[in-house]
């Protein structure tokens, strides 16, 4: 496992640590590290950058991530709810089959991520980018978009009718039962009641 903090310098008692609850971390790089199956609950990350890190049936409940950077990572098969996300980007990141519920996500950026088969249940995106990212396969009951989506794939998700997308600046959005990508949300209207599929 390689942990590096701001100048560049190994920190190398990082490494030897498997449970992390409620630890705080500021301006650390995890570069090539495998994560999985580790305790994150609680724990705060600050400036931090993450490249090429596995974070596989990870408990990371009730974490909060401020200023940090997600390049090529992978979230799968955890238990992330409840998160605290701002002013972060996740760039080419694998976030599927993960309880992402209830988490409060704001001034991010996500592109070219993959949200399938996720729980995104009462997760609110507030003044987000979301450009080439696909939820397709999820819940998202009462979840909340404001912001830009662009090439954003929401296929065959669950509770549709109780998403809401506000103030958000739409195009080339796939909407549910249709299969095809609409510019906006009243041309998927449109098109979906002139192909009668209600």
């Amino acid at each position: 496992m390689k942990f590096f903090d701001k100048s560049g310098q190994a920190v190398s008692a990082l490494s030897e640590f498997r449970d992390l609850r409620e630890e705080s971390f500021n301006s650390i790089t995890f570069a090539d590290v495998d994560l999985s199956d580790t305790p994150l609950i609680k724990s705060r990350f600050s400036e931090c950058i993450f490249k090429n890190v596995i974070m596989n049936y990870c408990r990371i409940a009730s974490a909060t991530f401020d200023n940090c950077e997600f390049d090529n990572c992978e979230i799968q098969y955890s238990r992330a709810y409840s998160l605290k996300i701002s002013d972060s980007s996740f760039k080419n990141c694998e976030l599927s089959y993960t309880d992402f519920s209830n988490s409060k996500i704001q001034n991010s950026k996500f592109s070219n991520c993959e949200f399938g088969w996720t729980d995104l249940d009462e997760i609110y995106f507030s003044n987000c980018e979301v450009i080439n990212t696909s939820f397709h396969n999820s819940s998202v009951r009462n979840a909340s978009f404001t912001g830009l989506l662009q090439n954003v794939d929401f296929s065959y998700v669950a509770d549709w009718k109780t998403i809401r997308i506000e103030k958000a600046n739409k195009s080339n959005v796939r909407y549910p039962d249709t299969g095809y990508f609409a510019s906006n949300e009243q041309e998927y209207w449109d098109k979906r009641h002139t192909t009668d599929l209600f």
